[in-house]
């Protein structure tokens, strides 16, 4: 089996929205800092490229979990030749980057990856499939988004209209009534310059939503398994201010036994999703969201295809670290910030002891880095008693990513 080289651009979506832009210094930082959620993932014959080196006690904490001994490497080394480069996702600067350095590239041409990506490919498969929300449009002027948002507040008095690449709830702006303010006319003509055209939509009111796991092999016309897998889902968690915070992850049996007739349809539109992703020639990790609303008025439906991410997710490694529990465990994966806890590690052992003998809660990200303390960390909780599970994730969303 041939090994992997981790590399952690978790800047993807900002290259995919504005290519050749170069990234802040936050940007550069958050990227060092989360290179070590690959951990989720690698195996021991996997190189994972960091930012730096992780506190002492980080490494054989993990092995001492079960985890493989890990690799880290600072930079490419020769060594790194022989490995598949694997990136949170495929863009033309990653694809260059790895030539300069003689690295092995695998993986879907950038093109194709960046097709997958954009709204343009979930907003025609809502469309084909009639899964989409009443009144959504793909929009290329002024004029038919000022139809569009006219049409709207006759039944949806909010709505939001999005750019082309979405990045993680960002690149998109909200509003009410049937017109456009100064600053969001803005916004949208600058969009339409660099784009050609914006996504509108009413604003609905989120219920629950979750995001199906694929594994989505290259294409080879008539060998036997070489469709898209569906692995499984996770369930995205945020806390009372609307903040991502988690998922929970749930194994192909789990979502079988507790999906109910409102996600069957959903599953079956994103499983048509896959299959067309693979026919344009995308292969690789992909997560597929779809969420259950409460329309304006007050009925309850389901939107199959809310955002379609050609790459890996922070829910994808949530599934991976179903690896380490049992079939009908309930696993969880939870951001934090270390930075807004006096001692985070005696916060970590105080959930670890409110959860008793029947969880495991383990940190998979560092509390420094070459000294410097982390900001952003993850914590796994995972047991098979779903009140002691519960209540580890209540201290934790209860803690606000702000302390």
């Amino acid at each position: 089996m041939v090994g992997r080289l981790f590399v952690g651009n978790f800047d993807f979506e900002h290259r995919l929205a504005a290519p050749g832009a170069e990234p802040s210094r936050v940007v550069r930082r958050k990227c060092a800092e989360l290179s070590f959620v690959w951990s989720t993932v690698a195996s021991a014959e996997d190189v994972i490229l960091g930012g730096g080196l992780p506190d002492r006690d980080f490494l054989s904490e993990l092995q001492a979990l079960g985890f493989p001994r890990l690799q880290w490497h600072t930079s490419p080394s020769p060594a790194d030749r022989g490995l598949d480069v694997c990136p949170w996702g495929w863009d033309a600067s990653l694809l260059d980057w790895s030539r300069r350095h003689g690295l092995h590239c695998n993986g879907p041409a950038a093109e194709v990856v960046r097709e997958v990506n954009a709204r343009d490919f979930s907003s025609r498969i809502e469309t084909q499939s009639q899964t989409g929300l009443p009144g959504a449009r793909r929009v290329s002027g002024l004029d038919e988004l000022d139809a569009t948002l006219r049409g709207l507040a006759q039944t949806a008095p909010d709505w939001v209209i999005k750019a082309r690449f979405g990045m993680a709830g960002r690149e998109c702006v909200r509003g009410r009534g049937h017109g456009l303010d100064a600053a969001q006319r803005n916004w949208v003509v600058t969009r339409l310059q660099r784009d050609g055209v914006v996504f509108c939509e009413p604003w609905v009111e989120r219920i629950e939503e979750i995001s199906w796991q694929f594994d989505v092999p290259a294409a080879s016309a008539g060998l036997a398994g070489a469709a898209p897998r569906l692995l499984g889902a996770t369930e995205l968690v945020t806390d009372h201010r609307g903040a991502h915070r988690g998922n929970r992850s749930f194994s192909v049996d789990q979502i079988t036994a507790g999906c109910s007739a409102d996600w069957q349809p959903a599953m079956d539109v994103v499983t048509d999703l896959a299959d067309e992703a693979q026919r344009r020639g995308y292969s690789g990790p992909l997560g597929v969201d779809s969420m259950k609303y409460r329309a304006p008025d007050g009925s309850v439906a389901v939107r199959a295809v809310q955002d379609v991410n050609a790459r890996w997710t922070m829910g994808r490694l949530a599934w991976e670290l179903r690896r380490l529990a049992e079939p009908a465990a309930h696993v969880g994966w939870w951001h934090v910030r270390w930075a807004a806890r006096q001692s985070p590690r005696d916060w970590c052992r105080a959930l670890r002891d409110s959860g008793g003998t029947s969880v495991r809660v383990f940190r998979t990200s560092p509390y420094e880095i070459d000294g410097r303390p982390v900001e952003l960390g993850t914590l796994a909780v995972i047991g098979a008693d779903p009140q002691a599970v519960r209540r580890v994730e209540r201290d934790i969303l209860e803690s606000s990513l702000d302390g």
